[in-house]
């Protein structure tokens, strides 16, 4: 990145050139009253500058503000996934619960991120990757358990416990199990440290 764009997304660049702007337009506007000589062109043409710089300082703001709300609200539905994936009836050697509604993985957070493209600076290109493989990860495995679940109430009433424990064990070592806790761990591992630091663009 050259170094005039590096400085433009800091974050400090722009409000400050914003300020200039229309603190030149005032005094040029104040010398052109005291003087009573034609400065309207410079006047003018401050004015523009800085409304230009004002709606592009918003704009970047407004982007800072929705990266972070969404790395936020994705760190938390990452760490509720983490939970889910390390407890029953997901975790090898447990008793498979009684209930036979299985619980499912949330990726709200991940696909509205996605939908809107809140990751697309030149820093989010890991990130959003990671994002994609996760959700298709989820789905993958939300999809077998939704499976799992229709095969166990499909059965006769005597038979559900039994037949029950024979699935989770074989979703306990599946594929989609394992790329789902890998996609989670992966996805914590980048989203933990930069919820608590301060987003660029």
């Amino acid at each position: 990145m050259s170094p005039l764009r590096s400085r433009l997304a800091d974050g400090r660049t722009l409000p400050l050139l914003t300020y200039t702007f229309l603190s030149g337009a005032l005094v040029a506007g104040a010398a052109w009253i005291a003087t009573a000589r034609s400065l309207e062109a410079v006047v003018n043409t401050l004015v523009l500058l800085g409304g230009a710089t004002g709606v592009l300082n918003e704009r970047r703001a407004a982007a800072r503000r929705g990266r972070r709300l969404a790395l936020s609200a994705i760190t938390a539905e990452t760490a509720w996934n983490r939970d889910v994936l390390g407890n029953a009836p997901f975790r090898p050697g447990t008793a498979p619960p009684s209930d036979l509604t299985l619980p499912r993985l949330r990726v709200r957070a991940v696909e509205t991120a996605l939908v809107t493209a809140v990751f697309q600076g030149r820093g989010d290109q890991v990130l959003a990757g990671l994002l994609t493989a996760w959700c298709d990860a989820a789905d993958d495995l939300n999809h077998r358990l939704a499976v799992v679940e229709a095969d166990v109430f499909g059965c006769r009433p005597a038979e559900r416990a039994d037949r029950h424990r024979v699935i989770m064990e074989s979703v306990r070592n599946s594929a989609e199990l394992r790329a789902a806790i890998d996609a989670c761990a992966a996805l914590t591992a980048l989203t933990a440290p930069a919820a608590g630091t301060r987003p660029t663009r």
